[in-house]
């Protein structure tokens, strides 16, 4: 059995072809690690830097939040970090429960880059992004995101790559 998905929606979800094929090649290495937990948020374990970037996305455990859903994260481009009112109405957009929101545009000031939808614990995914000089966030899909430790924003300076 041969399936082909495709959407028009660019940047967020891409055409795959699914096989019965097994695939036996090696998980990607990942040139940086962010764990998901419920109790901690978002980790880290190096600060992010310029270039290609393979993203090891491991969920160490999955929650049911005040949506009814589990835990994500999505990779975000901004206008500016420091913007307290659009990171507000990127966590309210961020949310399915608020009018408008995750239908249409994500707010202005803000590029969605991708990421990796909810998995459950112990699962890994991997996110591969070329990240040029400029402020970023990493964010759940959550309600209010910044008080579960869900919306980590940072930049990468203009400078020679330390991505592997």
């Amino acid at each position: 059995m041969k399936m082909k998905f495709s959407t028009p929606i660019g940047g967020m979800l891409d055409q795959l072809t699914v096989t019965e094929e097994i695939n036996r090649r090696p998980d990607p290495k990942g040139s940086i690690k962010l764990t998901i937990s419920s109790e901690r948020g978002f980790e880290l374990n190096r600060p992010m830097s310029p270039g290609n970037q393979t993203v090891e996305i491991h969920f160490e455990d999955q929650d049911s939040y005040a949506h009814l859903l589990g835990h994500n994260v999505q990779l975000v481009r901004l206008a500016d970090k420091d913007d307290e009112e659009l990171l507000r109405e990127l966590a309210d957009w961020m949310d399915w429960r608020m009018p408008g929101s995750l239908v249409f545009r994500a707010p202005e000031g803000v590029e969605m880059l991708g990421g990796s939808m909810e998995m459950t614990a112990g699962s890994t995914a991997f996110y591969h992004v070329n990240l040029e000089p400029g402020d970023y966030a990493w964010i759940a899909e959550i309600p209010d995101p910044d008080a579960h430790n869900m919306l980590k924003t940072f930049r990468i300076p203009r400078g020679h790559s330390n991505a592997r």
